[in-house]
């Protein structure tokens, strides 16, 4: 009997020693799951603060990304017309005025043409702007002229443009235009000429160039994009000459009563 209670008090020994390891070992792997939730929990915090950082619709770097982003479309327009073999085609121009205090990037912008009951009959995107930056104050113009499908050109439209503008940190060269002259050339195409003055001692790898027209009301009724970008040294002086693509028949010299030569260049700051 002594030898089988020794017996008993020696197995009770090792179930107790058994259950002491099993209840560390337990202790062990909750700590480590512990460790794990709040190493996942302060990389999850960390990506959630960086971006909140990033503000929607930045493309370009920002030299102040509390400053407003303010703007006004300040004008709309949209033309229809027959062009060469009476194909339809629509001129369609956004006026957009810088009305705050930062460097403002004209992105892109899409072309919403709407007829008389709202109902959208075409949309075109990637409109391009001229000039691409608008200092504080300044007035710039998504512009396009295009075919369009299924549209009377006879009927009367209006444009909803959707733009994209974001602040940037890039800076505008502007040239001066001088002895600069509109005239039609022999396919009777409005053309602008003259010449692009570098008055810096800098020199510049692309210069980009956009003629806007006005009528008597001052309104834009027009845009003369150059098909090509010019360079300019350090005080040389370019030869401009600038022909229009497919403006409407009824914008003819007659009807320009002055214009804007917009030559400028854009570098990082």
């Amino acid at each position: 009997m002594k030898r089988i209670r020794n017996t008993t008090a020696w197995f009770l020994l090792i179930v107790l020693i058994i259950g002491l390891l099993a209840g560390c070992s337990k202790e062990k792997i909750s700590d480590a799951e512990s460790d794990e939730s709040e190493t996942t929990t302060a990389v999850q915090t960390t990506a959630v603060e960086e971006t909140t950082k990033v503000e929607p619709g930045q493309t370009r770097p920002i030299a102040d990304p509390d400053a407003p982003l303010e703007y006004e479309i300040s004008y709309t327009n949209v033309y229809l017309y027959e062009v060469g073999s009476g194909a339809a085609w629509m001129q369609a121009i956004a006026e957009i005025t810088n009305t705050g205090e930062a460097v403002l990037s004209l992105d892109t912008a899409t072309f919403h043409v709407k007829n008389d009951t709202g109902e959208t009959i075409a949309s075109k995107g990637n409109v391009h702007s001229y000039p691409t930056m608008l200092n504080a104050g300044e007035k710039g113009y998504f512009y396009i002229e295009t075919p369009i499908e299924g549209a009377d050109v006879n009927s009367k439209m209006t444009l909803d443009p959707q733009v994209e503008i974001s602040k940037t940190s890039l800076t505008k060269h502007t040239f001066e235009a001088v002895d600069t002259k509109l005239s039609t050339n022999a396919l009777g195409d409005l053309t602008v000429t003259g010449k692009i003055e570098n008055t810096t001692d800098k020199s510049f790898k692309t210069v980009y160039i956009a003629t806007v027209l006005y009528d008597k009301d001052n309104l834009p009724i027009g845009v003369i994009p150059s098909s090509l970008s010019y360079s300019l040294l350090a005080g040389e002086t370019a030869e401009l000459e600038c022909s229009a693509f497919a403006l409407p028949d009824t914008i003819g010299k007659e009807a320009v009563a002055s214009f804007t030569i917009w030559a400028y260049a854009v570098t990082a700051t």
